[in-house]
C-alpha cells in the first residue's frame, strides 16, 4: 500500500493507491477493508481506486491490497490502518436499501473436491447488479451481474482443509450487503510433484511414474506420462492408499535415464 498512509485520518472520498510487481506480469490489484469488502479493482498501474469513506462508519478501519498475476498467484501486503473521521456525513439521499444475499450450495459443513457449483440467491427493493464470491475473506473467486448467481469452483487450486465462502451482494446506488458465511472442507487426493530441470542440451521432456507399492508402477517404463516442465499434479488418486511417485528424462532420441528417487504420499 502506497496510499493513504498507516496511521493517517481520512475524510470523504480519497484515492487509494498500491504498488505491484511480478517477474512475468500482475494482471490485477484488489483493495479490501476490514478483510471482507472489496473496494475496487485496478488492472493496470498506477493501481489506484476511488473509496468514498462516508460509506463506513467513523473509526479505525484496515485496509489491503492484494495483487494477482497471470497464473492465479495471489500475495496481499501488509494491512495498515486508517481512521475515518467523517463528523458531519451528508443524509442519505435517494435508495439506502441494502440488498439481501444467501449461498445455496455448497451448504455449511459440505466435504467438497475436485468442480463443485457455487451458487447464491440475491434481491434487492431496486436491483441487484453485481454479485462476488470471496474466499477466505481475499481471493475473489467470481463477480456475476445477472441472476442466476453460480460458477463452478475448481477446488483443486486451493490446499486441503477448512474453507470460507462469502457472497457480497451489492445494487445500484452503492449498498453493499454480505452473506452468513459458508464453511466447506477440501479434501482432493491429489499429489503435486516437482523436480530440478535436467540440464543436458537435448532434453525433450520428462515421464511421471506413481503406484501403491515400491518400485512397482502402474505405467510400464517408457510409457509414463510425459510432462514438458517441472512440475506434475496427479489426480483422482484413491482414499486412505498410500503412493510412489517417480520420474524419468528422456531425450529427443528418445532415450530415457532411469528412475529418480522415490517419494511417498499417503491420500486422505
Amino acid at each position: 500500500m502506497s496510499s493513504p498512509a498507516n496511521g493517517a485520518t481520512i475524510t470523504a472520498t480519497i484515492n487509494i493507491s498500491a504498488t505491484a510487481s511480478d517477474n512475468v506480469g500482475v494482471v490485477s490489484v484488489e483493495f479490501i477493508l476490514d478483510d471482507k469488502v472489496i473496494l475496487g479493482k485496478a488492472t493496470s498501474a498506477p493501481y489506484t481506486v476511488v473509496w468514498d469513506s462516508k460509506a463506513v462508519t467513523n473509526g479505525v478501519h484496515a485496509l489491503t491490497a492484494v495483487a494477482v498475476d497471470a497464473a492465479g498467484n495471489l500475495t496481499a501486503s501488509t494491512p495498515i490502518s486508517v481512521n475515518v473521521s467523517n463528523t458531519t456525513p451528508p443524509p442519505p439521499v435517494g435508495d439506502t436499501v441494502k440488498p439481501t444475499v444467501a449461498i445455496s450450495a455448497p451448504l455449511s459443513g459440505a466435504v467438497v473436491s475436485g468442480s463443485v457449483a457455487v451458487s447464491a440467491s440475491a434481491s434487492d427493493n431496486v436491483g441487484v447488479t453485481l454479485v462476488q464470491f470471496v474466499l477466505n475473506g481475499v481471493t475473489l473467486l467470481k463477480e456475476d451481474t445477472t441472476s442466476p448467481y453460480s460458477f463452478s469452483w475448481d477446488t483443486t487450486l486451493e490446499a486441503n482443509g477448512t474453507h470460507t465462502l462469502v457472497a457480497f451482494a451489492r445494487d445500484a446506488a452503492g449498498n453493499l450487503a454480505s452473506s452468513s458465511p459458508v464453511s466447506v472442507t477440501i479434501v482432493n487426493n491429489n499429489a503435486l510433484l516437482t523436480w530440478d530441470a535436467n540440464t543436458e542440451p537435448d532434453i525433450a521432456g520428462y515421464r511421471v511414474y506413481y503406484g501403491t507399492s515400491p518400485g512397482n508402477y502402474q505405467q510400464a517404463q517408457g510409457n509414463g506420462i510425459v510432462v514438458l516442465g517441472t512440475s506434475y499434479t496427479v489426480t483422482g488418486l484413491d482414499s486412505r492408499v498410500g503412493y510412489y511417485f517417480t520420474v524419468t528424462a528422456f531425450d529427443a532420441s528418445g532415450n530415457e535415464s532411469g528412475y529418480a528417487t522415490e517419494v511417498f504420499k499417503d491420500t486422505l
